[in-house]
């Protein structure tokens, strides 16, 4: 494997620095500047120790042969040796790019021989520059203006500022006459009308991006279904409100097209500098997401570090792998909401978390659907209580499984989200109908599994359901198979199911995703009813479709359970003959810990009404 050259120097961000320019490019006017500081003398320590390695070396038969891409020592002109790496080869000689210069020859054969190691630590002292703040009158730089450029800058020394690093390391740099940064250095060729300003101040302190993401809008004391997307810590970990999930699918889609496909010379990024948005290539998928710049300035192997606003990790990005970020990617807030577990601390007293108390909350929240519970929200930081709600009996509140783990102290009371905010049913990312204890309502019992778990619907918004569901098929019904599809399916994600008994559209939660398996389990929201559906019979779920609540409320009967320690088929089958497809009314007793209503369920006949709870308890 071939020795590698230092990938370069950082240039500072943060400072005017004075630089000399080496080289201008004569068919671009991109120039080449070192910069004069405490370690330039090191290229001129090198510079000695290269003169005398070639005096010794050169003409050595023994060189291994050099191909292109390789470091090596190559004689330039002045008889000097320099470092240089090979752009191409022919029979009599090579292309050299001299590296701490910035300018290229073709020198002879015998004039180039490979690197040694011990000459690549230091890293090219040559940075490549466009100016800012001006640009060519008419467009194009004319050869008359590059030659009095050159004139007026080659082996001059000026004050510098970086204001963006672009995608092909090509330094952005407004150029100064003197420290004082008052007068440009092309003032010159701005005067003799060759030149014309592009900023009416000249802006040579970096300022910082004036583009920025917005933060999500949240209610407090609301319950939300979640995913933990990244985990630090419990006081750090980031989660993604699944109801947003739909937005956040088309969000990657969308990027991934627009970015995959584009020329390589497309979305340049015009600045490197810190909190700037872009768009960058995750290296473990090699899919491209939003992402906000974390690094003050690109480290010497040219990476920035970022951190991916959507899911809440960092990653250090080689400058190449990022892009200016479209201003349309900008409208839909950072997705990955920054959180810490509410009023619990370390048990050791301590800022810093526990290998093993991180480990034991990484296995609580990894791959589930949870619920959280907002507390409050500080610099966009959200306290929150964090629960498992898939047990039927009860919620797991993780705080208290750390505490009672032994992993936790608490310092406020880890119960303090029941007070006045309980009622709130937390299975489903659409809205909920609240039904108040001692009322009674009119209903129609639509899926029924058991005595102690029930569906039904209010007769009373009937009309509205079923105008949805004229509208929600009329629409479903007339797209193409290509047409809203999901192709990366979620828990807790919302949509629109293809029920497979009749054809028919209807809204939907899914409940798990078998991605090996192209399928997904879905709760039919408006039904109670629970499919298995190949990835192709669901569709994203319209937010028009969204606005109405979740219209089957589950139920279980009050004061009934089996005789047996679960429901014998007969006695669901009586349950069920007993309610199916009939007007019945409910009246609330209480609203369980599951979320599920306690009711008594009632059928008139004639003038008599008759309680199913009892006709069950008979029997």
């Amino acid at each position: 494997m071939a020795s590698a050259l230092a990938w370069r120097l950082s240039f500072p961000f943060d400072e005017a620095v004075e630089v000399l320019v080496t080289h201008v490019e004569r068919d671009s006017g991109n120039f080449f500047v070192q910069i004069n500081n405490s370690d330039s003398t090191k290229l001129d320590d090198l510079m000695e120790e290269i003169v005398s390695f070639a005096s010794r070396s050169s003409g050595d038969s023994k060189a291994k042969p050099l191909k292109v891409g390789d470091i090596c020592l190559a004689k330039y002109v002045d008889e000097v040796w320099y470092r240089g790496k090979v752009l191409g080869v022919d029979r009599n000689g090579f292309k050299i790019f001299f590296v701490d210069y910035g300018n290229s020859d073709f020198v002879a054969s015998s004039d180039a021989m490979p690197a040694p190691d011990k000459f690549l630590t230091l890293p090219p002292q040559a940075f490549e520059c466009e100016l800012a703040n001006v640009r060519a009158i008419g467009g194009r730089w004319s050869t008359e203006m590059l030659c009095q450029f050159e004139e007026l800058v080659i082996e001059q020394t000026f004050v510098a500022q970086a204001v963006s690093l672009k995608t092909n390391n090509v330094l952005v740099l407004s150029l100064f006459q003197d420290a004082t940064m008052t007068t440009l250095a092309v003032e010159p060729l701005i005067s003799a009308g060759y030149l014309e300003r592009t900023d009416d101040v000249l802006a040579y302190v970096q300022s910082g991006p004036n583009r920025s993401y917005a933060f999500l809008e949240l209610d407090k004391f609301s319950f939300e279904d979640v995913h933990v997307s990244y985990c630090v810590s419990p006081n750090k970990f980031y989660c993604l409100l699944l109801k947003n999930s739909t937005a956040l699918h088309k969000l990657t889609e969308e990027l991934e097209i627009t970015y995959r496909e584009a020329p390589e010379d497309d979305y340049p990024l015009t600045s490197c500098c810190q909190d700037n948005p872009c768009c960058a290539k995750f290296s473990e998928d090699d899919i491209w997401y939003r992402a906000i710049i974390t690094s003050e300035s690109p480290s010497t192997s040219g990476e920035i570090n970022v951190k991916f606003v959507d899911y809440g990790n960092s990653e250090n990005v080689h400058i190449s792998d990022l892009k200016e970020l479209d201003d349309r990617f900008l409208e839909l807030p950072m997705q990955a909401l920054e959180c810490t577990l509410y009023g619990i601390q370390p048990t050791n007293g301590k800022i810093e978390w526990p290998q093993d108390a991180i480990e034991l909350f990484q296995t609580l929240t990894g791959e589930k659907h949870l619920v959280s519970y907002l507390s409050s929200v500080a610099n966009n930081v959200a306290e929150v209580f964090l629960f498992d709600t898939s047990e039927e009996t009860k919620d797991i509140n993780f705080g208290q499984v750390l505490v009672d783990n032994g992993k936790a102290v608490a310092v406020k009371s880890l119960t303090d989200y029941k007070k006045g905010h309980n009622s709130q049913r937390r299975k489903s990312s659409f809205g909920i109908i609240n039904l108040v204890p001692n009322s009674s309502e009119t209903v129609v019992i639509t899926n029924a599994e058991s005595p102690s778990d029930f569906y039904c619907q209010l007769l009373k918004h009937s009309s509205d359901l079923d105008k949805l569901m004229d509208d929600l098929n009329q629409y479903y019904d007339a797209l193409g198979d290509v047409d809203d599809t999901i192709t990366l399916p979620q828990a807790g994600m919302l949509c629109c199911g293809k029920y497979t008994e009749d054809d028919g559209w209807y809204r939907s939660l899914i409940l798990e995703s078998y991605l090996a398996n192209r399928k997904v389990e879905v709760l039919y929201v408006d039904y109670g009813n629970i499919e298995s559906l190949p990835i192709t019979r669901i569709k994203e779920l319209k937010p028009q479709f969204a606005a109405l609540p979740q219209q089957a409320i589950p139920c279980c009967l009050y004061g009934v359970s089996p005789s047996a320690p679960s429901w014998t088929d007969q006695a669901i089958e009586e349950f069920q003959n007993a309610i199916i497809e009939k007007e019945l009314v409910i009246k609330v007793v209480s609203h369980s810990e599951s979320q599920r209503y306690s009711v008594s369920l009632m059928e008139t006949v004639g003038e008599e009404e008759y309680s199913v709870n009892k006709l069950l308890v008979q029997k």
